[in-house]
């Protein structure tokens, strides 16, 4: 989150209520939201407790309906016209817990733990012209060692 510009106490705030969504049990983190936090809002709802179905289905977590899609400024005619918020680095349709390094925008892959930023920029700049088919050859390429949470 910190590497798409979403500083604490807010990613902290949507990091827990991520994991509290999709918990099963009623215990909220201590920066998360559950049942309580959802049914005293209007109209009243639930947490899914589990997996989330749809992208559209983060809109109903705590504090992200700000921030998946940004207001960015008003038009002449008075309209608002949104810029990208975190709608461009979330996705619910993988059932891995890794990122795919020949996809993944530059702030993901930014967001790797132990990831150097000359590193996420090396492989960002690198599969623009050939794509990785292994994670070894990000090592022997550019001389990076990533652990288990990537693949090409």
């Amino acid at each position: 989150m910190e590497a798409a510009g979403i500083g604490k106490p807010d990613s902290d705030i949507i990091t827990d209520s991520i994991l509290d969504w999709r918990d099963a049990d009623p215990a909220h983190r201590i920066n998360g939201a559950e049942d309580d936090y959802y049914e005293a809002l209007n109209p009243p709802y639930e947490a899914r407790d589990g997996r989330i179905d749809t992208v559209e289905e983060l809109l109903l977590i705590r504090e992200l309906p700000g921030i998946f899609l940004r207001p960015a400024g008003a038009e002449r005619d008075g309209s608002v016209y949104y810029r990208y918020g975190l709608s461009r680095y979330l996705t619910v349709y993988s059932l891995r817990n890794q990122v795919n390094v020949n996809f993944a925008p530059l702030p993901v892959l930014l967001s790797i733990p132990g990831m150097p930023p000359e590193a996420a920029r090396a492989i960002y700049e690198r599969r623009r012209v050939k794509p990785f088919r292994a994670t070894a050859e990000i090592s022997r390429d550019l001389g990076v060692s990533l652990g288990a949470t990537t693949m090409p």
